[in-house]
């Protein structure tokens, strides 16, 4: 596994199970499948990778990337983790 992927994966997990007990956050896609960022028709590692990569954007960075806030709050933040992990496993 890439050293990038390696040095990711403990800070999201630990700001995920934070944000389990700090937010109720619930979104509706019009597909059904939140937290399939990358249109494959199921909610994986794919996912949550593309998501995490994309923590502390918004809407005023050039990278920008609408797709990965899954809560239209206008950030890519602990919220749309949380909501990728909600539905991790789900598939059309």
């Amino acid at each position: 596994m890439p050293k990038r992927i390696v040095s990711v994966i403990p800070w999201t997990l630990l700001a995920l199970c934070l944000s389990m007990f700090a937010f109720s956050v619930r979104t509706v896609k019009a597909d059904g499948l939140v937290g399939d960022v990358n249109g494959d028709k199921k909610v994986d590692i794919k996912d949550y990778y593309l998501v995490a990569k994309a923590y502390g954007t918004n809407s005023n960075m050039p990278n920008w990337n609408p797709a990965y806030d899954l809560n239209n709050d206008q950030q890519v933040d602990v919220k749309d983790i949380y909501e990728v992990a909600l539905h991790f496993g789900e598939s059309i």
